[in-house]
């Protein structure tokens, strides 16, 4: 039986910005975060709250009047442009509001990549999402994969016509849409939805291509949280020494673990949530989905819960070759149906139980905060995160809540 227990009693810590200030080596590089600005009260908007689930409609659907025309590669894409080009196609109806050219009888080999092979989120999503295909005149055969290079070798050998991965994975063709991966870029569904309603624009199609590959989805999968073993463990000192599974393609997380001197134990993505489950490490990043498709409580156990703050977003995105584009419309439809099916997708996400969710004191949040912020930052210097997609996300989070320190900060993104 699970035992309910309520979160400790949070206090106040002297030393709490202390490690945001040491240096850490990552790779062959030091990287030193420097002195942290102090954070003012109504800097970061974290307030506790159901994160697990999607935002009301009214909230989704909002507006936003932000004009992202003084972003580089983001010239043009005013919230003026949006409105011929939004909902074309709408979840609620499954019906165009614009006419659009399909193709027929087109068929497709879709790889993806699902450690459930058939029974996990991603076909899942994938699958329900046939009728929207077979509406845009795409007949999808799916074929599941465990392994991320042997779904690349598929798809580089012709044995598939698109490629769905996780950003995380995706930067070997598309560093900006990777970078959706970025810690604390995206706080919330909100700001999710902007997001992506601008990424869905055709101003912000450039953005979708880098030499031979285009992005022509993008599925999400909802927030990722700390899972931990021990709910006491909710402010960054005390992750100290705990062992945390960090895989080659979570840079990000390599940062943190070194920057609060974990223990960082190599696993894959697929192993992590059975070494947690076994007691083999204290705390892993997952999606509230995993949370019943992995059996997390397992290793939550009576004593763990859930870190109610996102660490980050994590997305599915569904490669193609430029070259075997049948029409001229063809992505530019295809990322309008991701986007009116996104909220349907988010929907699924498990209820967790109540007594596992740990919402910690703002002032720990902000400290949080201020973390993923220097990791960002530190890692977009390296190369990893790229600094176009920073700025878009740093402006959402800004136009959302001006007040953010960072908004104004001399090093923002």
């Amino acid at each position: 039986m699970r035992r309910s227990q309520n979160p400790p009693e949070q206090k106040e810590s002297p030393n709490r910005r202390d490690i945001l200030n040491k240096s850490v080596v990552l790779g062959a590089k030091v990287i030193t975060p420097g002195q942290v600005s102090q954070i003012s009260d109504s800097s970061y908007q974290y307030a506790p709250r159901r994160v697990e689930s999607v935002e009301n409609e009214s909230e989704l659907t909002e507006e936003s009047e932000t004009d992202y025309r003084d972003t580089d590669q983001s010239e043009g894409m005013a919230r003026d442009d949006f409105q011929a080009e939004d909902n074309a196609f709408t979840p609620e109806s499954n019906t165009f509001t614009r006419t659009v050219k399909v193709v027929e009888n087109l068929d497709r080999v879709i790889c993806l990549l699902d450690y459930e092979v058939k029974n996990g989120p991603v076909y899942t999503a994938m699958k329900e999402l046939t009728p929207s295909l077979n509406r845009l005149g795409i007949d999808p055969e799916f074929s599941s994969y465990t392994d991320v290079v042997a779904a690349e070798k598929s798809f580089k050998e012709g044995g598939c016509d698109m490629l769905m991965l996780p950003d995380y994975l995706v930067r070997k063709y598309n560093p900006f849409t990777s970078t959706f991966s970025a810690v604390g870029a995206i706080p919330d569904y909100k700001h999710l939805n902007i997001l992506l309603k601008t990424l869905t624009s055709k101003k912000a199609s450039k953005l979708m291509r880098k030499g031979d590959y285009e992005i022509v989805g993008i599925l999400p999968l909802g927030a990722s949280f700390f899972y931990i073993n021990n709910r006491e463990n909710e402010r960054p000192q005390n992750f100290n020494n705990l062992r945390i599974a960090v895989s080659n393609y979570a840079p990000g997380l390599s940062y943190i673990a070194n920057l609060l001197e974990m223990i960082p134990v190599s696993v894959t993505d697929r192993a992590a949530a059975g070494m947690f489950n076994a007691g083999n490490i204290d705390l892993t990043i997952n999606t509230n989905i995993d949370y019943e498709y992995f059996n997390l409580y397992q290793g939550l156990g009576g004593t763990g819960g859930i870190l109610q703050f996102p660490v980050k977003q994590l997305t599915m995105q569904l490669i193609v070759r430029h070259e075997d584009l049948p029409s001229e419309n063809f992505s530019q439809n295809l990322r309008d149906m991701f986007f009116a099916q996104h909220r349907t997708i988010l929907h699924k996400e498990s209820d967790i139980p109540g007594n596992y969710k740990i919402y910690v004191d703002k002032s720990i949040l902000d400290v949080w905060g201020e973390l993923f912020r220097k990791t960002r930052i530190s890692l977009r210097e390296q190369a990893i995160y790229d600094p176009k997609a920073l700025t878009l996300f740093r402006k959402v989070r800004c136009k959302v809540n001006p007040n953010r320190d960072e908004c104004v900060s001399s090093d923002r993104e």
